[in-house]
């Protein structure tokens, strides 16, 4: 999976995101099951019809796929974060004062990848977006507890993989690979 790794500083109502080296392994790992897991949704579904126009209702309850998100026994406590504003700022507060976890980190999507691949809606929350709801609320609001580390993983790509939209259904692809 292709992704950017974001670190979050917030102070005060100042929230800064900071582009973070990408060299870890078991973090590829996981987003590398997540990506076939999500490929073999789309799969699935694509080919009962003529092309898929989003699969946001297989992603949301997909056992296998929910497995990896919020589960601390994987390394990394992932938090899914591809629904809506509104959805995000109550999963944030929820999961940074209840879940007692060194860091967190939230999988979004890339504004770009999120249209072209109609993994879900068009509402899905953007990184310009929990900035700006971020420093919304945390310049009306101060946190009591120490908060995590807090981590954004911007998906911006399947590897191996691309989509195709024909008059508004999309398919996806592996790509030819040649030696």
């Amino acid at each position: 999976m292709k992704y950017n790794l974001y670190s979050t500083t917030i102070k005060a109502n100042i929230v800064h995101f900071e582009i973070v080296e990408q060299n870890n392994d078991a973090l590829d790992e996981l987003l590398n099951k997540i990506q076939i897991e999500i490929v073999s949704l789309y799969i699935e579904k694509q080919t009962k019809r003529s092309g898929i126009q989003k699969l946001g209702n297989e992603i949301r309850y997909s056992v296998v796929l929910n497995s990896y998100f919020e589960n601390g026994s994987t390394g990394f406590y992932l938090i899914k974060s591809t629904e809506n504003s509104r959805y995000f700022v109550s999963k944030f507060i929820d999961v940074t004062k209840s879940k007692k976890q060194e860091a967190l980190y939230f999988f979004i999507l890339e504004d770009r990848f999120g249209k072209e691949s109609k993994l879900v809606d068009s509402s899905f929350i953007r990184l310009n977006q929990i900035k700006k709801e971020l420093q919304d609320f945390f310049s009306i609001y101060h946190p009591r507890i120490v908060l995590p580390k807090i981590y954004f993983i911007e998906i911006t790509g399947f590897t191996d993989y691309f989509f195709e939209n024909r008059k508004g259904f999309n398919f996806i692809h592996k790509l030819n690979k040649h030696d």
